[in-house]
């Protein structure tokens, strides 16, 4: 697990070119705006891909691989008690009903 984070971590540093920490990437992933955002991003790729909702669907209610980079951060970062990817599954779900 320490493995991915530091591979998350150096991911996000170079794409966005910005020296912060694990605990401040952890904090970024927790904002609630930034969690609306990727919600509707993980749903929006996803939908792009050829994935049908009721697919979609199935994956959450099973805990499955979504094979999303955005959406395996989540899990990556966060246990599965989370209140932010609590969050996450809410605001994806409430996506998932509107068209993107």
């Amino acid at each position: 697990m320490k493995e991915n984070l530091d591979y998350l971590y150096q991911s996000y540093v170079l794409k966005n070119t910005l020296p912060i920490n694990i605990e401040e990437y952890r904090k970024y992933l927790s904002d609630p705006q930034e969690i609306m955002a990727f919600a509707w991003q993980i749903v929006y790729q996803l939908k792009r891909q050829g994935y049908l909702n009721s697919n979609i669907l199935k994956i959450l209610k099973n805990k499955g691989d979504l094979k999303n980079n955005i959406f395996n951060s989540y899990h990556i970062v966060f246990n599965d008690k989370s209140k932010v990817l609590k969050r996450l599954y809410k605001y994806m779900y409430q996506y998932l009903d509107e068209e993107i």
